[in-house]
């Protein structure tokens, strides 16, 4: 009892000191979260959406004061943040904590905000400054060749065409355009538009290992992939089988990508084997057979006996094929027509006995 008593008084001094150690690591944890927490700036809600409102009236001054061939007016910016929205008990208010760029921060710890800051113009815009602007139609929702023509309508000139994936929207349909609807540009000015294209359709490459080339052939073509290059090498596989793929099974790829294959070589023949035809035997007689096969250094096998309209001791089936390629002393088993046996009657004889007087 006084051993047992000891090594629990043991095992609980380790605990508790461990527990103080934790207990000092999560108090420099909590004040390292402090520190940093004071030290990254916060923003009030006004400031931030103001922030964006300066930066867009600066794009604007900066594209004025350019002398382009091209005059471009900024209506508004659609924006959207990640940030850490905390609450200032000092303040009494909502402030936003935006990430560094060195922060590593999961995406799902932060909310997300968007906002859309539109620029109006002021009592000091004049008409005069606005002369000549006219403004961008909306191509929204139209088809390419629709776009096309209501830029060109309205005095503007079609600009880049980009196309994006987009599986909401129909093939062809503009999704996106710079400028934006409604804005002012000057005649002549070039529009941007982006059209919704068919989004990259995905598969998942099969398992062609030990599958043979020409079956590879099919499946590849079955499932929109293509056959790349074909490289032989030496292997215990069957040969002409695939051994090696150059994208692994069960990977996601686009349709259409090519993929190389291994294939196990043919094994090579030894340089002084001698190859000879296999005749056609079907129809002769065993006996011609067995000389025939004699004197073209091949082996007659087992024979087995089969019913057959052929007449007796003749081949009706070999083990090899005609003229398949062997090596010398080959044996080929052969079936032949069994005999056929004839149906004797048995004639039932009578004694004749003598009649009595």
């Amino acid at each position: 009892m006084v051993i047992m008593a000891e090594n629990y008084r043991t095992k609980y001094e380790s605990l508790h000191r461990d527990f103080i150690v934790k207990d000092a690591e999560i108090g420099e944890l909590k004040t390292h979260v402090k520190r940093l927490q004071l030290e990254r700036s916060k923003i009030p809600p006004d400031r931030l959406v103001s922030s964006f409102g300066d930066a867009l009236e600066k794009t604007q001054v900066a594209l004025s004061e350019k002398s382009t061939r091209v005059k471009y007016f900024v209506s508004d910016m659609e924006v959207e943040l990640k940030t850490n929205v905390a609450f200032d008990d000092d303040k009494n208010e909502i402030s936003y904590q935006l990430p560094k760029l060195d922060d590593t921060l999961p995406p799902e710890n932060l909310s997300t905000i968007r906002f859309r800051i539109k620029m109006l113009p002021g009592e000091e815009l004049s008409g005069e400054e606005v002369f000549g602007y006219d403004e961008v139609p909306n191509l929204m929702g139209l088809m390419l060749d629709d776009a096309k023509y209501q830029i060109t309508s309205k005095k503007f000139t079609v600009g880049e065409i980009s196309y994006k994936g987009n599986d909401r929207v129909k093939p062809g349909i503009v999704i996106s355009q710079i400028p934006s609807p409604f804005s002012l540009a000057s005649p002549e000015s070039p529009v941007d538009i982006t059209v919704a294209e068919s989004p990259v359709q995905l598969i998942k490459v099969p398992n062609l290992i030990g599958i043979s080339l020409e079956e590879v052939e099919k499946v590849l073509k079955s499932i929109n992939l293509k056959k790349g290059k074909i490289t032989e090498r030496k292997s215990e596989s069957p040969p002409k089988t695939v051994i090696s793929q150059s994208i692994k099974s069960n990977e996601e790829v686009e349709i259409t990508t090519v993929i190389d294959l291994v294939i196990a070589k043919e094994k090579e023949r030894p340089v002084d084997v001698k190859l000879t035809k296999v005749p056609n035997l079907v129809g002769h007689p065993v006996k011609i057979v067995e000389e025939v096969l004699r004197s073209i250094n091949l082996k007659k096998g087992k024979v087995t006996d089969r019913k057959s309209e052929s007449p007796p001791k003749t081949v009706i089936s070999q083990s090899i094929k005609a003229n398949k390629e062997v090596e010398v002393g080959a044996m080929i088993d052969l079936v032949i027509a069994a005999k056929r046996r004839k149906n004797i009657s048995r004639l039932k004889r009578h004694r004749t006995y003598p009649k009595r007087q």
